[in-house]
């Protein structure tokens, strides 16, 4: 990134403020869960950026810390110069000299894309802001996600080798419901006409490999489509425009959260999971999910994460492993609150971020992270 740096800084007059992060003002747009980050032109950070350092903001300057994250519906869109004289930039400051980041929130569970026909035509109302961005940042882009390399390679580093020398099926830690269940997304991931060496070459996966199909699969029985998600409505644009996205969370590190614990910890999420499976609690859940986001309802949006967030964390406590949550939230939550930390030093580019809506909304999320860092959060 282009950090600039005390060499080639213009000299300050005793008359000028050195700027500081609470010039960066993050603005909710009018389109859903759509946050503007507009960084001065003349801002400069001293040394490199680090928000880890930076002290904690007065959360009384700017209200309490529960602000009202979206703005209200019957308001009209700003004009950018009427953005730029309430950032506090002169008339001879133009909106194309500063930085601007759009943060994009999207709805995803356990890391999977929540996809319908109505949630595929919300981000048509962010190609402009997506179209014109110099770079795109997500946390796959589409040719990770197209590559199973490394999550080839992770399944056979997790086979379980049994005493007798062979690979332990899955299939006999089971019980008769639960291998019901399997056998179901055994036949739609290998398709009716399986044959025996298909069948018993893929039953010695891992667990975590079938909690991954499961919630996969989970999610159409109840007619959500990865494809028919706003991340896929934006990745076909990118790749229909020749728009080259940026990944921060590689198919590596995916494959390491996914197949994170001990193969009984694997196990456990496995059979909670299958709980869940075709159940109407798990439906029920999904539904409310788009409703909120289709509405723009940020309190319900933020108790449901909350709840599904918790509920996982309990869980994952329970199993004696932390490492799911703590790289399914915290790490990405470091690695977006630290890249926005990075794009803030480069001048005249706008960039377009889209990321799991829970990772920016959430307690300690990015938003709080980037307040704390000294970030201005209005209320529009």
């Amino acid at each position: 990134m282009g950090c600039r740096t005390a060499d080639n800084l213009s000299s300050l007059s005793h008359s000028q403020e050195i700027p500081s992060p609470r010039q960066i003002k993050i603005i909710p747009q009018k389109e859903r869960f759509l946050w503007k980050i507009e960084v001065p032109a003349d801002y400069n950070s001293i040394g490199p950026a680090d928000y880890k350092s930076i002290g904690p903001a007065d959360y009384n300057s700017i209200g309490p810390a529960d602000i009202n994250l979206y703005p209200p519906t019957d308001t009209g869109s700003e004009s950018e110069q009427d953005t730029t004289n309430r950032s506090g930039n002169t008339s001879q400051s133009s909106p194309e000299k500063e930085t601007i980041i759009y943060l994009l929130g999207t709805p995803q569970i356990d890391s999977l894309f929540l996809g319908s026909e109505n949630l595929s035509q919300v981000e048509f109302s962010v190609m402009e802001y997506f179209s014109k961005s110099h770079e795109v940042f997500t946390d796959l882009n589409f040719e990770d996600l197209n590559k199973s390399d490394e999550l080839t390679q992770k399944i056979k580093e997790t086979l379980v080798l049994g005493p007798q020398g062979y690979y332990l099926p899955i299939t006999g830690f089971l019980n008769i419901q639960e291998n019901k269940i399997l056998q179901e997304i055994i036949q739609w991931k290998l398709g009716k006409d399986y044959t025996r060496e298909q069948y018993f070459s893929t039953i010695v996966f891992p667990p975590w490999y079938w909690t991954f199909l499961l919630n996969t699969y989970n999610h159409r029985f109840f007619g959500y489509e990865p494809n028919d998600s706003p991340d896929m409505v934006l990745f076909y644009l990118a790749q229909a425009t020749g728009k080259h996205i940026t990944s921060i969370w590689n198919t590596e590190k995916q494959a390491e959260s996914l197949s994170f614990g001990t193969f009984e910890e694997q196990l456990s999420v496995l059979k909670a999971a299958m709980q869940l499976y075709k159940h109407e609690s798990a439906g029920n859940t999904l539904k409310l999910l788009e409703e909120a986001y289709l509405s723009n309802d940020t309190p319900s949006i933020k108790e449901i994460l909350q709840t599904i967030q918790t509920d996982r964390a309990d869980f994952y406590t329970t199993t004696g492993s932390r490492h799911y949550i703590d790289a399914a939230f915290t790490e990405r939550v470091d690695l977006w609150t630290q890249t926005i930390m990075n794009l803030v030093q480069e001048k005249n580019k706008t960039f377009f971020i889209f990321t799991d809506l829970s990772l920016i909304l959430q307690e300690d999320g990015i938003i709080d992270r980037l307040v704390d860092a000294g970030f201005v959060l209005t209320s529009w």
